[in-house]
């Protein structure tokens, strides 16, 4: 899966994770803060990878509009919302709106468009197949 961004609306991240990949790593740990893991561990323990990759695909979406990457530590960024919502940096007070991309089983993505001052654009996803394209210049 390749994910593409867009827009002229502002700074924009996207992020796409296999499940399973996610769950695989450390990332619980590194990128949750203490409230986000409460969260999920309060969730059933077969929805928890899917939630954990969700979060983290919102978190590094949210990191790359900013334009830091992972200079920033994860947990700085807080979460609200399960499957659209905002997303708030700690302490730097940068705020953003993030989606999720509905991409099937398996596969977490999300987008995520930074806010400048007041100003609050709407986030509207299109999703395009591109196994077409791909036939064609293969």
């Amino acid at each position: 899966v390749v994910a593409v961004a867009l827009t002229v609306a502002g700074p924009v991240g996207v992020d796409v994770e296999a499940v399973a990949a996610v769950s695989a790593q450390p990332v619980e740990r590194v990128a949750l803060s203490d409230r986000e893991r409460r969260a999920i561990h309060r969730l059933p323990p077969d929805a928890r990878p899917e939630a954990l990759a969700e979060a983290w695909v919102r978190k590094e979406a949210a990191l790359k509009a900013l334009g830091t990457g992972l200079r920033v530590d994860p947990r700085a960024i807080r979460l609200s919302g399960r499957l659209r919502g905002a997303a708030r940096m700690s302490g730097g007070g940068a705020s953003l709106t993030t989606a999720m991309l509905a991409l099937g089983p398996g596969v977490a993505g999300a987008v995520a468009l930074a806010r400048a001052g007041r100003h609050r654009p709407s986030l509207q996803v299109e999703l395009h197949d591109g196994d077409a394209l791909l036939a064609r210049l293969t």
